[in-house]
């Protein structure tokens, strides 16, 4: 008599696995926790961006400088390097003399929260419908 598994065995044994993992697969989705990821660093662009352009207008509130471009901000040395990278939903612009709007779109934010914006006025950043 041999001793071992029949071939039929091994086949059930290699199907319960691949159910198992594909089930581990689909309760972990990769592609949300990703997305997550890069809104996660897109957050903290803004953040440092928005900390940024207020010391900029401080700074410059008499000499009507706008502090309205992450260049400015890096040229005037601000910032190290533009954070934006190879992000392309980002945008600023100067709100009056002393003010700055910052968005980023998300890509996972959310019902009501397509953007994570940043506003002078409020002074805080949050999510965003538009």
């Amino acid at each position: 008599m041999k001793k071992g598994f029949t071939l039929i065995e091994l086949l059930v044994v290699i199907a319960i696995i691949g159910v198992m993992m594909a089930a581990v697969i689909v309760s972990i989705n990769p592609t949300k926790r990703l997305q997550d990821a890069r809104d996660s660093n897109k957050k903290q662009i803004v953040a440092t961006v928005a900390a940024a352009a207020e010391a900029c207008i401080v700074k410059n509130v008499a000499v009507n400088t706008t502090c309205d471009s992450v260049t400015e901000l890096v040229t005037d040395g601000y910032l190290k390097q533009d954070p934006t990278g190879s992000y392309t939903t980002f945008s600023m612009a100067a709100v009056g003399t002393n003010g700055v709007n910052i968005a980023y779109t998300l890509e996972n934010g959310g019902t009501g929260c397509g953007f994570w914006r940043y506003t002078s006025a409020a002074g805080r950043a949050a999510c965003s419908a538009t």
